[in-house]
């Protein structure tokens, strides 16, 4: 092993060689997803997201995004040239873990020929360990949500403008002192790279944090340099804070700013989101070492005390942390590897509240510091124990597992069925993946199938009594569907009760006027008119970009002839929208009604 990866400089190597082993790769586990369809936050950030239209422009995603502009951007860009052909997005996404990968690359290539490092290690062979490292994090099948789920691309992009400021960081201080050009041009990519991460995803706030670690674990030669790099850092977080603080207009001072900027929902506590972490985060531990039981919506109960399972979770942790900085001089790579993974999970898994206690795509940067201490373990304690030859067995071996179980998993988000009755499986007690699977299976015809999960859905969460009264909290989602499933069934008069009471709820605006909309289907299906004329208005008066209820309303507008109300209405959706084919269709309509009455 040691011969083959001889046969050239390290230099060469990763300019040309490993990052296209890298691309090679990742084209064999991920080419066939580029039919994967829209899932869940696909359809509200991208499928009915006017902001990314042509027409929306900077202004309309700045204001519908201000931290994840640059994302955004990303997806007003692939839907100027694909529109909604998911192929263009997969491609991007797909590129996006590549250049990831190259950054992993270059990142411990750089962190290998540190002082620390290349002092201590000088006669190791750790040659082909950023390869190694950058294999593990391309394959591996936990970081397949951030790549094959469309939306979770602002999570890859984030990390790969996180890991390319870090690693132009680690190079501008292995040439300070020696060539100032080259040192400015780092310091600019650094800057440049931070700037763009920060505007892709908030839990890049840490890059600051990672750099001082970067600093204070690798670069000990000089005590000026080391003093000047930490107060360069430490006003880099300051002027973070300042920036976010002031696009949400709030003071940077205050600390009731520092409250709602660090708060995603108010309907969990922030000592119960931290208590749930501790157990969270071994969850994700056990998830990257033993990839079974990935899914893309787990169940996860909240922890509202110090209970056992917390205790061993925070011992754990505890313990963990304190043989990292145990070992920070006698193996620092793995010193990083464990703090950089804690660091990585810090916004997302501390004390800001997030809606959804666990989704695998948060791990895809903190999985860059169980890599590196696995690649440490391959390339460097491996050899000594069991000789070179097996331990390059054991990388290919290892390699061509995680990319046969990546391979495997990603064919099924080709099918959503498939996908969304195995998280159902999983998750067999929450109710969105039940609903997400009748929602398909209503979509394939199977109308007996959606209706018995619908109805099992909300007999078994929320569900419809024996009374008919609808309790205070519902699956929003589960009802949409289980009034279409009614509706398609036939069942108009019991999708008419459930819609009824569904609406005297309090629900989210965008549920609301879908309810409406589906209310207007039912009550045209019933041929009173006039009831669901105002079902239609209602529908868009709630939710300005329900384009389908305008349709509708346009479409039974025409019917009674009332052409140039329909075409009032109809001009109001976009040419831009998923929905202006039928609308030019209903429009031709009108046409034919104008010269038939003529």
């Amino acid at each position: 092993m040691h011969n083959f990866f001889s046969l050239q400089t390290v230099r060469e190597r990763a300019g040309y060689l490993y990052p296209l082993l890298i691309c090679i790769v990742v084209l064999i586990v991920y080419g066939h997803t580029l039919s994967v369809p829209f899932y869940m936050d696909d359809y509200s950030s991208i499928v009915d997201n006017p902001a990314i239209t042509p027409q929306g422009g900077i202004a309309a995603l700045w204001g519908y995004c201000k931290l994840r502009l640059i994302g955004y951007l990303t997806f007003a860009a692939n839907y100027a040239v694909n529109g909604l052909q998911v192929t263009g997005y997969h491609v991007v996404n797909i590129l996006i873990h590549c250049l990831a990968g190259f950054s992993v690359l270059r990142l411990v290539a750089g962190l290998i020929q540190t002082p620390v490092i290349r002092n201590k290690y000088y006669a190791a062979n750790l040659e082909w360990l950023p390869l190694v490292v950058a294999l593990l994090f391309v394959l591996h099948p936990l970081q397949i949500q951030a790549v094959t789920y469309i939306v979770q691309r602002l999570t890859s992009l984030a990390a790969l403008f996180y890991i390319s400021s870090l690693s132009c960081f680690v190079y501008a201080r292995l040439c300070s002192g020696t060539s100032k050009g080259r040192f400015y041009f780092y310091i600019a990519g650094c800057a440049v790279f931070a700037l763009l991460a920060f505007f892709t995803k908030q839990n890049t706030l840490t890059l600051p944090l990672a750099m001082i670690l970067v600093e204070c674990l690798f670069f000990i030669d000089s005590r000026r340099k080391t003093l000047r790099a930490l107060l360069f850092l430490s006003g880099g977080m300051l002027a973070l804070w300042v920036i976010m603080a002031s696009l949400f207009h709030m003071n940077p001072l205050s600390l009731s700013s520092l409250e709602r900027l660090t708060q995603e929902t108010e309907l969990i506590s922030r000592p119960d989101y931290f208590l749930t972490q501790l157990r969270v985060l071994w969850i994700y531990v056990g998830l990257f070492f033993w990839p079974a039981g990935l899914h893309l919506d787990h169940d996860i109960a909240l922890s509202n005390s110090l209970s056992p399972d917390v205790l061993v979770g925070l011992s754990g942790h505890v313990f963990v942390l304190a043989v990292a900085l145990a070992l920070v001089r006698r193996v620092p790579l793995v010193s990083f590897g464990v703090l950089f993974f804690y660091l990585g999970h810090s916004i997302e898994s501390s004390f800001i509240p997030i809606r959804d206690v666990l989704f695998e795509h948060r791990t895809y940067l903190p999985n860059l510091g169980l890599c590196l201490i696995v690649g440490w373990v391959l390339v460097y304690w491996m050899p000594k124990v069991v000789g070179n030859k097996a331990a390059f067995g054991t990388v290919v071996l290892l390699c061509l597992v995680l990319g046969t179980v990546t391979w495997s998993r990603n064919a099924l988000w080709r099918d959503p069925v498939a996908l969304w009755r195995d998280s159902a499986i999983h998750a067999p007690n929450k109710a969105r993946p039940w609903s997400e699977l009748g929602k398909y299976l209503l979509q394939e015809g199977d109308n007996v199938g959606a209706l018995k999960i619908f109805l099992q859905v909300t007999e078994k969460s929320q569900g419809i009594g024996e009374t008919g009264k609808m309790p205070p909290r519902l699956d929003e989602t589960a009802m949409v569907n289980l009034v279409v499933a009614l509706a398609k069934g036939g069942e108009y008069e019991l999708a008419l009760f459930v819609t009824n009471k569904v609406l005297e709820q309090k629900i989210t605006t965008v549920n609301n006027s879908r309810m409406l909309n589906n209310k207007g289907n039912i009550l045209y299906k019933l041929k009173r008119m006039q009831k669901a004329e105002a079902a239609y208005r209602e529908a868009f008066r709630v939710f300005k970009e329900n384009y389908m209820a305008m349709n509708n309303l346009g479409y039974i507008l025409v019917i009674q002839d009332r052409l140039d109300e329909a075409e009032e209405v109809l001009v109001m959706v976009p040419a831009s929208c998923p929905y202006s084919e039928k609308r030019d269709k209903i429009l031709a309509k009108v046409r034919k009604r104008r010269n038939a009455l003529r």
